[in-house]
């Protein structure tokens, strides 16, 4: 990530040792970021091109029936496991997926202050 402090350009590496108490203040400004528009949208993309390129979830799926076209897939291991690989990804690639806005612009500085 790079950050601009007095006009200058710095890189930061965005890994750290978490002690308990740093993860317990983290987390809840992690699971707020998580909850954003961009990550939400970023999730359901993610997902979505998982499914439309597995030939067996794709025969379950029946668009014609609009907004239960994906009732057909609950309960599916492969789905299940689907959701879940796309979730952690998102989760751990979460800095990338959100959207810059007012929602996320106090929790992202938050975090900065939090870790720094």
């Amino acid at each position: 990530m790079i950050l601009y402090v007095n006009g200058k350009e710095k890189k930061v590496q965005l890994y750290a040792i978490l002690t308990q108490k740093l993860y317990d203040k983290v987390t809840p400004i992690l699971e707020k970021l998580a909850q954003s528009k961009g990550a939400n949208g970023a999730f359901e993309t993610e997902l979505q091109k998982k499914i439309f390129s597995d030939e067996y979830l794709l025969s379950k799926v029946d668009l014609t029936l609009g907004v239960d076209a994906w009732k057909s897939l609950a309960g599916d291991f492969k789905f299940t496991e689907i959701v879940t690989e796309t979730l952690i990804h998102i989760k751990s690639n979460l800095l990338e997926y959100i959207n810059i806005d007012n929602e996320t612009i106090p929790e992202i500085f938050e975090l900065a202050k939090v870790c720094i």
